[in-house]
């Protein structure tokens, strides 16, 4: 999905302009021109730790030949000095950092989801937070061991009042393997999980798991549930606790739908009267911090990209939640 990238991005565009038009133009070229610094800063202060490690070492190496100590000892001195400069640089770039700040605290965030949700979606939507912690927990699917809660999107429909929370959860697992030597190896992999949750303003009156049947092993995901329909049937597996309230919700309008949508990662779905959880496929990541398919939080680095930043932040993290909330829609709940 691609959001319409009309009025909202203008509103940001002329919001975020006005506020750095209050700065003083001498004050704000001084943040542009430390900013300007901050790659080249980082590119010195490696190479010029790495340069003195390597003259420090070279000194001690040296010690007996006099003429090559002296050579070592002024590379080692003027290696020492540009590693302090870039260290001047990264002090300087907290007083972008700290600019930056002082213009987020004067953008309305909420204002700008609300007017992208807006734009893209007929439920009268709007952000009512973006957190490290989901305001409807996730009660099913769960994955085991290490984890870590990414950052989630809390959006409140005007509409229907429903409460939607879309994030992410990362795993990580530990692998130690042992050679023929007795020497152990140990291995760390990573595994992130997107939930989508729903307090919906209505209770469904049915504890259910709803998932893509397995074929042969059906009987193993707990399917205790014939539906009218063979299709149907082939394709999902559903344990619910009454066989009557299921079938308001399954009905064969919805059955139809998940049909259709049976080939685009349909995900598991656990109802709890008014509650539903629905996990789509996990996928491997590099590390806790990989933004691979994650929500993301604040990304301002540099005062000249403020307002290109925030857009991108809108445009990626909507995209990744209005294709979750579309299953709801599967569902015929929205």
């Amino acid at each position: 999905m691609s959001l319409n990238n009309n009025n909202w991005q203008e509103q940001v565009q002329t919001d975020i302009k006005k506020i750095i038009n209050q700065y003083d133009p001498a004050k704000l070229a001084n943040i542009q021109k430390i900013a300007k610094k901050k790659k080249m800063g980082t590119l010195m202060f490696i190479f010029s730790l790495l340069a003195t490690i390597g003259f420090g070492i070279g000194i001690y190496m040296t010690l007996e030949s006099s003429i090559v100590l002296i050579v070592m000892i002024i590379c080692f001195l003027i290696c020492a000095g540009f590693l302090i400069w870039a260290l001047t640089i990264f002090g300087q770039y907290r007083k972008v950092v700290r600019w930056i700040s002082e213009v987020m605290g004067q953008v309305n965030y909420k204002e700008y989801y609300h007017a992208a949700l807006q734009e893209n979606s007929n439920q009268d939507l709007q952000l009512i937070d973006l957190t490290q912690s989901f305001k409807t927990s996730p009660f099913k699917f769960l994955p085991s061991g290490k984890t870590k809660v990414d950052n989630v999107l809390i959006i409140f429909s005007e509409q229907q009042q429903n409460y939607y929370c879309y994030g992410t959860i990362t795993q990580q697992i530990k692998q130690t393997t042992r050679d023929s030597k007795g020497r152990t190896t140990t291995h760390y992999y990573y595994y992130r999980f997107p939930f989508l949750t729903a307090q919906l303003n209505r209770d469904l009156e049915v504890n259910a798991v709803i998932q893509r049947s397995k074929g042969i092993l059906k009987i193993f995901q707990g399917d205790n549930t014939t539906l009218e329909s063979d299709q149907f049937e082939k394709l999902y597996a559903v344990n619910a606790n009454n066989q009557i309230t299921i079938r308001k919700l399954l009905t064969p309008k919805v059955m139809v739908n998940l049909i259709d949508n049976a080939d685009r990662g349909v995900p598991k779905v656990a109802i709890n009267n008014n509650l539903l959880t629905l996990s789509f496929s996990s996928f491997s990541v590099s590390g806790w911090s990989d933004p691979k398919g994650m929500i993301w939080g604040d990304i301002f680095n540099a005062p000249n990209t403020i307002t290109e930043d925030i857009c991108k932040e809108i445009t990626t993290n909507l995209n990744e939640f209005f294709p979750r909330l579309d299953w709801l829609k599967v569902y015929d709940l929205i």
